[in-house]
């Protein structure tokens, strides 16, 4: 990328296909934002797929930005990532996506909903605007707004915290058919003085999904109907993976 990066290549998997329980279709936004790997869980990138082997369709959950250093490092998810891909340029974070769901099995034309928060926001809004994904739906968290157009008819929504930076760091056109879910996280509560950007982190967007949930506004519940028919009612397989730089 024009960041002058070190390109990603995918490393093996932080936890194989074969010790994860297959999980049960997710039935709505908590759902989605409690399956975004982190830091903590020790992935980047998680894979589900739902459906026979013949009509599969995919869930690829991408992680936020987890080194916040501007100095070189092995992360892909770093901050030459983020900077690459405000510029719209390949990010190694957005290689390694692409290697991870090639590892997967995506195929070409597989129905895919990209899920993600933060830097994972960009990389999933590129991989559908671009083309890359035959995307049926996106759902981002705390992710920089973006002017990306999207594919006609796919339906997308943004959630984003009115306290929370980053998603000002983008910015939409007018022509944006993506629907925006704002609320101020920290409206009557006192803000942590002890976290960095605290309206920006994934717990806070894992309770506002909560309450999205319950929302009666007519494209979120028909977006959860959507997704109900998407995966299914059978148990899917999962897996996760995570990416290193190498020179």
């Amino acid at each position: 990328s024009g960041s002058g990066a070190a390109p990603a290549t995918l490393g093996p998997a932080t936890l194989r296909p074969a010790t994860l329980a297959p999980p049960s279709p997710p039935t709505g936004f908590a759902d989605l934002a409690d399956r975004i790997p982190t830091e903590d869980d020790g992935g980047q990138v998680r894979i589900e797929r739902y459906g026979d082997a013949a009509h599969p369709s995919w869930l690829v959950f991408i992680g936020g930005t987890v080194e916040w250093s501007p100095t070189d490092s092995s992360e892909p998810w770093d901050m030459a990532s983020n900077v690459a891909a405000v510029a719209d340029q390949e990010a190694g974070s957005y290689r390694a996506v692409l290697q991870a769901m090639q590892a997967a099995g995506v195929q070409p034309g597989d129905p895919v909903v990209p899920v993600a928060h933060s830097q994972g926001g960009l990389i999933a809004n590129q991989l559908v605007s671009r083309g890359d994904v035959n995307a049926v739906g996106l759902v981002t968290f705390g992710a920089p707004e973006t002017d990306l157009p999207l594919p006609e008819g796919v339906p997308a929504i943004a959630v984003e915290h009115d306290d929370d930076l980053v998603p000002a760091l983008g910015s939409t056109s007018d022509e944006d058919q993506r629907l925006y879910v704002r609320r101020e996280l920290f409206a009557g509560r006192e803000v942590p003085a002890d976290e960095v950007m605290p309206a920006h982190q994934l717990v806070g967007y894992r309770e506002t999904a909560r309450l999205v949930d319950g929302s009666p506004e007519p494209r979120l519940v028909a977006f959860r109907a959507q997704l109900d028919g998407i995966v299914g009612e059978s148990p899917g397989q999962q897996s996760v993976w995570r990416a290193e730089r190498v020179d």
